[in-house]
């Protein structure tokens, strides 16, 4: 596990995700406001679930992080997914009992932080519904900016980005 603290943010540790974290991955996943910010709303089956993670901890192209907080409890997961060479999407959600804490930006300061460390000239983007301020806020204190608007699947929308 890798500490990680910064400027007063919450103190995080994270990790690669395992198979073994699946179930959780799955509970985060069908949170009532994690489907409602997510671009594909509907709830996720267990079966489909599984069948996705599996593939996803296996590919190299995909980095899961997962966190716990300063109270040693999971806090949340990011995942980063190559779309092109050195290009990735960001994604991530905060266990509904430490959102509020800071901790999505200081996720995202770490997982960046990360990624960066394996891809020095890489660069991340990550797709936020514009109604969705609390992940706009949480994106622009982690250092993501250059918001880009355009449609994603029909939803009016905002393309940030980071680089080193």
């Amino acid at each position: 596990m890798c500490l990680y603290i910064q400027n007063g943010m919450p103190m995080l540790k994270h990790r690669k995700a395992t198979i073994g974290d699946a179930l959780l991955y799955h509970k985060w996943a069908n949170e009532k406001e994690v489907r409602s910010s997510s671009f594909q709303s509907g709830e996720i089956s267990l079966e489909d679930h599984m069948k996705w993670f599996e593939k996803k901890i296996s590919d190299p192209a995909c980095i899961m992080l997962l966190f716990e907080g300063d109270d040693q409890m999971p806090a949340g997961q990011v995942r980063l997914q190559a779309e092109e060479e050195d290009s990735y999407v960001i994604g991530i959600s905060v266990d509904a009992a430490h959102r509020g804490k800071g901790y999505a930006s200081a996720m995202l300061l770490a997982a960046s932080e990360y990624f960066f460390g394996l891809h020095p000239q890489g660069k991340i983007h990550a797709y936020i519904k514009q109604d969705n301020f609390a992940s706009v806020r949480a994106f622009e204190n982690a250092g993501y900016s250059n918001p880009v608007s355009l449609q994603v699947n029909g939803i009016n929308s905002y393309r940030y980005t980071k680089t080193k």
